[in-house]
């Protein structure tokens, strides 16, 4: 019976989660980077599976609809052949530029639901807008950066000052 309780403790903790939820005071590592690299990646060293979830809730209040979104890393669809800090800077960013776009998105949709709008398409139109927006922005940023260090350094402080600027949209929920 004791082999039992051991093997059900052991697998509590060692079972990780495969995404991470975007953290102001955590940052990723090398070790969140689990995937396996493609055979065709090209000239890439690394890839960060990042998402916007934006999830509707089931309850309305006063028949206005309310979304919830975050941002997340997929560790088993992140890969790395490279241990650069200065590679992990730059993929730690592109998780920084979807968190960006999560507080654009959740300040729109606050802006619909003050106004009461009940209309779902409203809402699907507001955020898959800044979906697309998000997506147009990470190629952006690899297209300028790729062997930069000056945009680099501009990215980094234009990704900081817009995290700032958007605190108040910053998620504070549990997973």
């Amino acid at each position: 019976m004791k082999v039992f309780y051991y093997i059900i403790f052991c697998m509590c903790f060692s079972f990780q989660s495969d995404v991470i939820l975007w953290d102001a005071n955590i940052k990723l590592d090398w070790e969140d980077y689990q995937g396996l690299p493609p055979k065709n990646k090209g000239v890439k060293v690394a890839v960060s599976s990042v998402k916007i979830n934006v999830k509707r809730e089931q309850y309305y209040e006063g028949n206005v609809p309310h979304y919830i979104v975050k941002s997340f890393f997929n560790k088993k669809k992140s890969w790395t052949i490279t241990n650069s800090e200065k590679s992990l800077l730059h993929e730690r960013l592109h998780f920084d530029i979807t968190e960006i776009y999560s507080r654009k998105i959740r300040c729109e949709l606050k802006i619909l639901e003050e106004s009461e709008e009940k209309d779902v398409n409203v809402y699907k139109t507001t955020y898959r807008k800044l979906l697309k927006e998000h997506w147009e922005t990470q190629k952006k940023y690899d297209e300028e950066v790729y062997f930069s260090k000056a945009k680099q350094k501009e990215w980094i402080d234009k990704v900081a000052k817009e995290l700032e600027e958007l605190k108040e949209y910053e998620y504070v929920g549990k997973g």
